[in-house]
């Protein structure tokens, strides 16, 4: 889906967040820019960011951090979590506003 006069703006942010310049593998940025799970350290922390991150604890950092996440890690994977999760959540909103097939032939 198209993000309209912004689209290249998205383009970039998307770069950015999921390029070679990261803390953790591109695979997983680029898993949890598309909502997917992923494994290890930062995992929970990135799922409940993705599903409602005012849910997030300061308990889940801590774990992560037991579990061997590094803060720029755990930083990394809430930011990449939060722009896919806004991302999905703009192109829902982008598609409810479009016309759709019904709506085209009764005007």
């Amino acid at each position: 889906m198209g993000y309209g006069k912004h689209d290249a703006l998205v383009r970039v942010l998307v770069a950015r967040v999921s390029g070679d310049k990261g803390h953790l593998p591109v695979k997983t940025r680029e898993a949890m820019l598309r909502g997917e799970a992923t494994e290890g350290a930062t995992s929970a922390t990135a799922t409940q960011v993705m599903r409602d991150a005012t849910r997030v604890t300061d308990e889940m950092f801590a774990k992560a951090t037991r579990e061997g996440a590094t803060e720029d890690e755990l930083f990394e994977s809430v930011t990449v979590s939060a722009v896919g999760a806004a991302l999905r959540r703009l192109e829902k909103g982008l598609a409810l506003l479009q016309p759709t097939a019904s709506k085209k032939g009764e005007q």
